[in-house]
Parts: structure tokens; sequence; C-alpha cells
């Protein structure tokens, strides 16, 4: 069982999107594949409510509702980060996990939505002292990072989690759609990677 002390957290965390349905209300069912499908990729950690989540287009109920409902189907499987930045300051400062004073080792990915398997596997080989293959890894993988941020976080990413089918690709304003040209980017991108053919 993994330990949920974030001083000893390690390896590849993701920065989890938080699917939406096309009324705009959150899409629990599809955020339930997304997490099972990270922990069955090896993901070492979940990151919920952060930027790529859009927290900020979020209220205080769907925060608790999402955060409740990530750390219920994670179950203990991997350590679960709440994310509790805002553009409000004085929320940030109301939510924030006296956890900025501590600290952790890996990284929390934007990536890893889309590869989880590959960042775990160049967390761990970075930790383990296989900086080679941790290199090839991030080398290999430019082409689609860039291209997960062609636009603005988290349009692409979501685009592309719609794209290999594990969620339909809806957003909250002000964020909207891709535009063709990034689009077809991303696509080219993702069949480079083999996330699609």
């Amino acid at each position: 069982m993994p330990s949920s002390d974030i001083r000893t957290i390690t390896g590849s965390i993701v920065a989890l999107v938080t699917p939406f349905a096309a009324d705009g209300t959150v899409d629990f069912e599809a955020l339930g594949r997304l997490i099972d499908f990270q922990i069955s990729s090896g993901t070492d950690g979940i990151l919920t409510l952060g930027t790529t989540g859009e927290s900020s287009t979020m209220t205080d109920e769907e925060d608790d509702a999402v955060c409740a409902y990530v750390v219920e189907r994670v179950a203990g499987r991997v350590p679960v980060i709440a994310g509790s930045g805002s553009n409000c300051t004085e929320t940030m400062l109301r939510k924030s996990l006296s956890y900025q004073r501590l600290g952790a080792s890996g990284v929390i990915s934007v990536w890893a939505d889309v590869q989880p398997a590959l960042v775990h596997e160049m967390c761990r080989s970075y930790l383990e002292g296989d900086l080679e293959r941790a290199t090839q890894i991030q080398v290999a993988a430019i082409p689609l990072i860039r291209a997960l941020f062609c636009e603005v976080n988290p349009i692409p990413v979501k685009e592309a989690l719609a794209q290999m089918g594990l969620i339909e690709a809806n957003y909250r304003m002000p964020l909207c759609p891709m535009s063709d040209a990034a689009r077809a980017r991303l696509v080219e991108a993702m069949k480079g990677a083999g996330l699609i053919a």
C-alpha cells in the first residue's frame, strides 16, 4: 500500500483533468474511468483540482464532490493530492493542504494524463539511477508534450483524451474547443507516439 504522507510521494503524479458532460456538469463516470486508467498504468499519485482540472471554474461544492469521489474511487491505491489554488488569493490561502512547507520527489504531469505508464517508467528510471533511460523517454516525448501545450491547458489534453475515447472534450468558459490547426498538430503527435492509429 503506498504511503499517503506527501513527504514520501515519488514518481509520476498525474495532473488529472476534470471531465465535464455536454451540459457542463462534472462527468463522474468518465472521471472514474480516468482514475482506473491511471492506476492500472502505474501512476504513482493523482493530483485532482489543479489548473489542469479547471478548478478555477468550479464551485466549492463541486470541488468537495470531486475530491470526495476521487478519494473514494482511488481507495488508497495511490496517494491523492487535492489542489487548493485559486484566482482569488483569499480563497487559496483558506484552502491551502500546511503542506506547502513539506516536500515530495517526482513530477506532477499533464503528459501523464495520456501516457501514464511511460511517465511512471521515466520517473522510476530516474529515481533508480538509470538516467539514460529516463532521458530517452523524455526526449522521445517532446513532440507530444509540445502538442499538449500548443493551446491553453487543459484544452489540448482533454482533446487528446477524447481522441483516445476516454472522455468527451467539453470545457467550461472561458475555455473552448481547439482550433482545427492545433487539433491536427495534436493528432499527428499522438499518432507519432502510438496513442491513436
